[in-house]
């Protein structure tokens, strides 16, 4: 996780939350790590997953299966 923290650090981003197995309270949620990343804005979010140094960690999230990913804009709480 430090290098990707360090990449997500370099577009702005930031870890809003981060759970191991969460537990749905209603419906159905993938398995494992759940991570939540907040970025300034879409071009930040899209620089972070493409950066070069991040494509070998996708790599390796691929092959653990943790490889779902939901882009959420302009989300207001």
């Amino acid at each position: 996780m430090g290098k990707a923290k360090e990449i997500v650090t370099r577009y702005g981003g930031e870890t809003v939350a981060m759970e191991e197995n969460p537990k749905a309270i209603e419906g159905t949620i993938p398995k494992g790590r759940l991570v939540i990343l907040k970025f300034p804005s879409k071009e930040h979010a899209k620089g972070f997953f493409n950066d070069q140094e991040y494509q070998p960690l996708k790599l390796v999230m691929h092959r653990l299966k943790w490889d779902e990913l939901t882009l959420v804009f302009r989300c207001q709480l």
